[in-house]
């Protein structure tokens, strides 16, 4: 569980209001450990089309919101948890 500082799916992980809002490169090695299947999103696992964000600020009148606060677990542990919040 931690802090990770990266949006792991930025289509259903990020919104911006700025219609130019760039991805940060610097978070691509942790989406390919996902997207592997080394590590799971243990919220995604029981929330697969849910929207929620844990980090937010207004800059210049710009909305920007990210899933950033992860719990993260190997594919083999995924399936033991039983549900997940985000508060």
């Amino acid at each position: 569980i931690g802090d990770c500082n990266v949006a792991p799916n930025p289509a259903v992980d990020r919104h911006s209001d700025a219609p130019d809002a760039q991805l940060s490169r610097s978070g691509e090695p942790f989406r390919q450990l996902l997207a592997r299947g080394v590590l799971c999103d243990v919220w995604r696992v029981h929330h697969p089309n849910a929207t929620a964000y844990t980090w937010s600020r207004r800059v210049a009148g710009v909305q920007q919101s990210s899933r950033i606060d992860l719990a993260l677990t190997s594919e083999r542990l995924v399936d033991k948890s039983t549900s997940t919040i985000l508060d």
